[in-house]
């Protein structure tokens, strides 16, 4: 991933990957931006379940369960950790 990819992804994970599990498997990021895109993609997730939680309308199912997993997995060494 080029660092303009990477970038986007920072800004908009979820538009980058098709899921946590995908971005986990990709062997040309390290560690620490495997752990920096799922942090903030859990965050966005978190924006999201909050505003539909507030009636706003969201749009897609929130992934904060998958983006947590995904993230124990790389922090307790189970996944992958690329580069």
């Amino acid at each position: 991933m080029n660092s303009n990819d990477y970038e986007k992804a920072v800004v908009d994970p979820a538009a980058m990957f098709a899921s946590p599990e995908a971005l986990l498997a990709r062997p040309d990021l390290s560690r620490s931006e495997k752990l920096h895109l799922l942090r903030r993609w859990r965050y966005d997730a978190r924006e999201l379940a909050l505003a539909e939680a507030e009636g706003m309308a969201g749009g897609e199912p929130s992934l904060i369960e998958r983006v947590s997993a995904a993230l124990a997995r790389l922090e307790d060494g189970t996944a992958p950790s690329g580069r």
